[in-house]
């Protein structure tokens, strides 16, 4: 709902558009068919990219007339060059000493890479180097260049976390991010998954934004809970307030236990068909390799997600 002075009230489709082919938010009910079939349309006509649609809840609550056998999508709409383009490209090809060809993701999309094969060999006069090798050695290095995930550490680094939860959970999961209410609507409606929640009592991504401008500020989350003295300074007790929503919960400090764990909660929501929660205590603070700064040329940090602040959901 706009205008009720709430932070998640935001003119979303301001703040996306410039990195979107369309952000709307749209207002009467009556409108979605049209715009999700507009949305369809741009997104994949001429270079394929993102639109966004903010759908207010007064609309997603409201019911409308829409009849699916008679809704038809637009044409997606493919670029081609004119007679007159193509002949002016041919002649500064055809006048180029050593003419280069930078093939891009459109000869893939309009699965063209056959026929541009073929016009560079009309073009040299020949066959080309066959450098497949080449290209199969170099995806083979590429598939092989990953960042570490693989940390011994205690408390538990955050990279270790994702690593666990990839071998925990498989391809097929499907993550999301959530906040508290999505514990409690789980827990009231019975619907078991997987909540994994990293906790280094920090807020990090607003630390982030902040150390550019030497704004570190209140950004620290940490206390000694008198009732849970086993959390040393990491504050609140997420065990017991997921236990006080309806929850399953499992707290893990070592990384060898995070599977075990995993594992544990996917048999917990089975059983009781509600989310169970499985929070990591990470390491205070956590730098990855990331710019924070306007200077390109230096490399800043960005901080591990905070506690409470964003999650990670596997589907149980």
């Amino acid at each position: 709902m706009f205008h009720k002075e709430d932070f998640q009230a935001v003119d979303i489709a301001s703040i996306a558009g410039p990195v979107t082919k369309m952000a709307v938010t749209v207002l009467e009910a009556g409108q979605v068919p049209g715009v999700f079939q507009q949305a369809f349309h741009l997104m994949r006509s001429g270079r394929p990219g993102p639109v966004l649609i903010d759908l207010p809840v007064d609309v997603q609550l409201t019911e409308i007339e829409f009849d699916p056998e008679t809704y038809q999508p637009l044409p997606v709409c493919k670029p081609a060059a004119s007679r007159p383009q193509i002949e002016k490209a041919f002649g500064m090809l055809n006048a180029a000493e050593r003419p280069l060809i930078v093939a891009g993701g459109g000869v893939i999309n309009a699965d063209a890479a056959e026929l541009l094969v073929e016009f560079a060999e009309l073009r040299a006069k020949g066959e080309l180097p066959d450098r497949s090798g080449w290209a199969a050695a170099a995806q083979e290095r590429k598939a092989r260049l990953q960042r570490r995930t693989h940390f011994d550490d205690i408390p538990i680094k955050p990279q270790r976390v994702y690593e666990e939860m990839n071998k925990a959970f498989g391809p097929e999961t499907r993550y999301v991010s959530a906040i508290g209410l999505s514990q409690i609507a789980g827990a009231q409606h019975r619907i078991p998954y997987v909540h994994v929640l990293v906790n280094n009592s920090y807020l990090g991504l607003i630390r982030q934004a902040q150390r550019a401008f030497d704004m570190d500020f209140q950004v620290r989350l940490e206390f000694e809970n008198i009732n849970a003295p086993e959390l040393g300074v990491y504050g609140v007790d997420h065990v017991r307030v997921a236990e006080g929503l309806g929850c399953k919960a499992i707290r893990v400090t070592d990384p060898e236990e995070l599977g075990a764990a995993f594992e544990q909660a996917g048999k917990l929501a089975a059983e009781y068909r509600v989310p169970v929660v499985v929070e990591a205590i990470l390491e205070r603070v956590t730098d990855i390799a990331m710019s924070a700064t306007n200077d390109i040329s230096t490399l800043c940090s960005v901080r591990a997600a905070a506690a409470g602040g964003s999650a990670g959901v596997a589907a149980a």
